[in-house]
């Protein structure tokens, strides 16, 4: 038919496809696990923070004279200098991590760092739920209850897909 033709044929639009309950709660899996890795690292990353700080307080190292002095009231003059040096750490603790952070860059100041650790997380765990759910979809019985072996391949299923869908890329990435 050509362009010009017309057809007594009325024209049928698809319909959009419907959302049916194991995809409505395939998404709903992935929108939890999204929620519940930023939910996580929200809660945990102020730990992790803490324990960075206290790894990369080498110390800052002072160095500060010393003289021999004899009974200089005869005229004797100093007869050696020595310089002596010793570390002096920023933090004394992980309270003292908190008190010190908290003063110099207020309560946000625990978050430092937080969003490149959500960016990597949030997938991960949006990508763990999904799979998870999507595989006890087809291996759960009539009941909707997953056998231990069924269980063990879901995770295995799920753990796999998180690792090569985005762990392995996001620690790719924080390596370079």
């Amino acid at each position: 038919m050509s362009l010009n033709q017309t057809s007594s044929q009325p024209v049928k639009l698809a319909e959009a496809p419907k959302l049916t309950p194991s995809t409505r709660r395939g998404v709903r899996s992935v929108i939890a696990g999204g929620l519940t890795g930023g939910i996580n690292i929200c809660i945990v990353f102020p730990t992790e923070f803490i324990k960075t700080q206290l790894q990369l307080d080498s110390g800052k190292t002072i160095l500060t004279a010393h003289h021999s002095v004899l009974n200089t009231t005869r005229g004797f003059s100093p007869i050696a200098t020595f310089l002596q040096t010793r570390k002096v750490r920023t933090y004394e603790g992980s309270l003292d991590v908190v008190r010190k952070t908290v003063k110099e860059r207020g309560v946000r100041g625990m978050y430092k760092g937080v969003t490149v650790l959500l960016s990597g997380t949030v997938p991960t765990y949006a990508v763990r739920f999904g799979t998870f759910d999507h595989l006890k979809g087809h291996f759960a019985g009539a009941d909707g209850q997953l056998s231990p072996v069924g269980r063990l391949g879901c995770g295995l299923g799920a753990g796999v897909a998180e690792a090569t869908l985005v762990v392995t890329w996001v620690e790719t990435l924080k390596v370079r």
